[in-house]
């Protein structure tokens, strides 16, 4: 009999280990898949947002947010979120400065907080996600710069494997250079349609009768060009040393007159 409990002892054993390495080969497939999928996606906010929908997934994380690091205010700034319901936290900015914040960012390497209560409670204050209770951030590095962090979080204490740490990390380095890629794209188009719009400017100009026409012309391209559906030109009156709106676009009566 104890020969018997001891090979079936080994085969669950086997099978345990079987299982996963199952698990784990399934994991990393996924995280391929997902780098090349958002490899594929040229549109910023579509793909940060396909990340934290499918990064949470394969980490079975309740909540996701990719924050990116905006260099010149030394802030986070959240970019895309999944898991918070009906209010996620977009555009929120923690100060890059904090303790906790810049080691990470200057390590540019996994922030793993098993247990925040016991490991970091002044995490607290900083989540997004208050029914967490373990917390890790990836870095997003490209070219040896940290463009941001995916974080996912547990609501129970839990240490993640070496293979989900090194799974994750992959994951926020393939995310890097895709983000990086995608807004390469979206600057060269706006370059594009920059050009495309002066090219319609001066064409239009050579059409122009007057000096209002010739200024509501510029001023239409020029919204055109930054997205705006309000604008005016104004111009100093030598004669009382004020300034004049002399073209406009969606502006309110009252203001024009005023």
């Amino acid at each position: 009999l104890t020969t018997i409990a001891a090979q079936v002892a080994v085969v669950v054993q086997n099978v345990r280990l079987l299982t996963s390495e199952r698990r784990r080969a399934s994991i990393l497939a996924g995280i391929v898949r997902l780098g090349a999928q958002l490899a594929s996606i040229r549109d910023v906010n579509a793909l940060l947002a396909t990340l934290v929908t499918e990064a949470a997934s394969l980490a079975d994380s309740p909540a996701c947010t990719v924050l990116l690091h905006d260099e010149p205010h030394q802030e986070l700034v959240v970019a895309a979120a999944t898991g918070f319901g009906d209010e996620p936290p977009l555009g929120l900015r923690l100060p890059a400065t904090l303790p906790l914040v810049r080691a990470a960012l200057e390590s540019a390497k996994p922030l793993i907080i098993p247990n925040i209560d016991r490991d970091a409670p002044e995490l607290r204050t900083l989540l997004f996600q208050k029914g967490s209770n373990a917390f890790f951030a990836f870095p997003m590095i490209r070219s040896g710069r940290v463009l941001g962090v995916i974080t996912l979080s547990s609501p129970s204490p839990r240490i993640p494997s070496d293979q989900e740490i090194a799974g994750s990390q992959l994951l926020a380095e393939l995310a890097a250079s895709a983000l990086e890629n995608a807004q390469i794209y979206e600057e060269s188009q706006a370059r594009v349609r920059g050009l495309s719009a002066l090219t319609g400017v001066g064409e239009a100009l050579n059409r122009a009768l007057s000096l209002p026409e010739t200024l509501d012309i510029i001023l239409r391209k020029a919204m055109s060009v930054v997205g705006k559906t309000e604008g005016s030109i104004l111009l100093r009156d030598p004669a009382t040393n004020t300034m004049r709106i002399v073209a406009h676009v969606g502006l309110p009566a009252d203001e024009v007159e005023a």
